[in-house]
């Protein structure tokens, strides 16, 4: 039995498979693990950055859901002053086209009046001379008869 094993040879074959584990371990097993160790690492703060980068899209898709509802909002206060400022206005053009439109009117009817004020003071004269050339013609020229027609023509109204 001493035959089957050789133990120099199981020796020196304890030894290579030392060597060639300790090159392995050295030179490669320990320098991939870690690079594997160092690729974990990448990769978990990859993760979080794609989660805080979810987290970032999502707060800015919020932002930008309040700032368009604000900026709607916004817009339909401006659109309605808009309008009640165009419906003031309109009522201060239309109240100052009544009061214009009165004062017209008014001026039209004061004409009016002075203008038959005055075609009735000339109508007046005028029926004052008929009546005075019928009277000069009629009773010859008499001085009374002439001041009573100016003095009661005033009384005339038409």
């Amino acid at each position: 039995m001493a035959d089957l094993i050789h133990v120099p040879t199981l020796v020196i074959q304890a030894i290579n498979l030392g060597i060639i584990v300790f090159v392995l371990w050295k030179f490669f097993f320990k320098p991939y693990l870690a690079f594997l160790d160092v690729e974990a690492q990448k990769r978990i703060k990859l993760e979080e950055d794609i989660s805080s980068s979810a987290h970032i899209v999502d707060a800015a898709r919020t932002e930008a859901e309040k700032i368009r509802d604000d900026a709607r909002i916004d817009a339909k206060t401006m659109a309605n002053e808009i309008v009640e400022n165009a419906r003031k206005e309109a009522e201060t053009i239309r109240t100052e086209a009544a009061t214009e439109a009165e004062l017209a009117r008014k001026k039209g009817f004061a004409d009016v009046e002075h203008e038959r004020k005055v075609l009735a003071d000339t109508m007046k004269q005028k029926v004052l001379d008929v009546a005075l050339k019928m009277n000069e013609k009629l009773f010859g020229k008499n001085e009374a008869n002439e001041q009573f027609l100016k003095n009661s023509h005033k009384d005339i109204n038409f």
